[in-house]
């Protein structure tokens, strides 16, 4: 029987009693900084409610999905302080829903690359016929920085698989290692044979 002192604690000594959780708040620094750059999308909402851009329809669309979605990632990951050690396990559901909301973030920068790199050339000859210069900036930023991380995904997917595949192939045997599994080899044939 266990006396209460080891109580809670397995066979190598370490407490498996779950640690207590840290307070939501006070907030660190960086999840404050984390929570005003995901506010800095408010940024695009304006600017798309001010400025048009009659020669892509679908740029307004983009913008406020995109900076809706941003928001709400950055609001729910500052509520919930998903950036601290911990709090993924304590906040499951908010932490698949901050994962989904990422998938529907990379589905929108794909959208919102179809929409502005076909149309980079507005950049240089902006106008309000066409498409002013914030509108498009208000475009491209984000998809770029989208294609970085799809590009960066694709790589990291690749050396993956590379490094799997390494790992897989087996060591070259020595001149005596060959040896004696030629040897076995043939005397497994010959049990076959008799």
């Amino acid at each position: 029987m266990m006396d209460e002192e080891n109580q809670g604690q397995n066979e190598e000594g370490r407490d498996d009693a779950p640690t207590q959780a840290e307070p939501l708040w006070p907030k660190t620094i960086e999840e404050w900084a984390m929570f005003v750059m995901a506010l800095g999308n408010l940024a695009l909402i304006a600017i798309a409610i001010n400025v048009p851009c009659p020669a892509i329809p679908g740029f307004r669309g983009f913008v406020y999905s995109f900076a809706i979605v941003s928001i709400l990632i950055g609001l729910i990951r500052f509520i919930f302080s998903l950036s601290r050690e911990g709090n993924d396990k304590r906040y499951p559901r908010m932490n698949i829903v901050v994962s989904l909301l990422g998938l529907s973030q990379l589905a929108l920068g794909i959208w919102g690359m179809a929409l502005s790199f076909p149309n980079v050339g507005y950049l240089s000859d902006p106008s309000p016929e066409t498409c002013q210069i914030g509108p498009m900036l208000c475009m491209l930023i984000p998809s770029v920085i989208i294609a970085i991380a799809i590009v960066a995904i694709l790589i990291y997917g690749i050396y993956s698989v590379f490094k799997k595949k390494k790992e897989e192939v087996p060591a070259p045997a020595s001149q005596g290692e060959q040896q004696i599994a030629k040897t076995i080899g043939e005397d497994y044939e010959k049990d076959l044979s008799v």
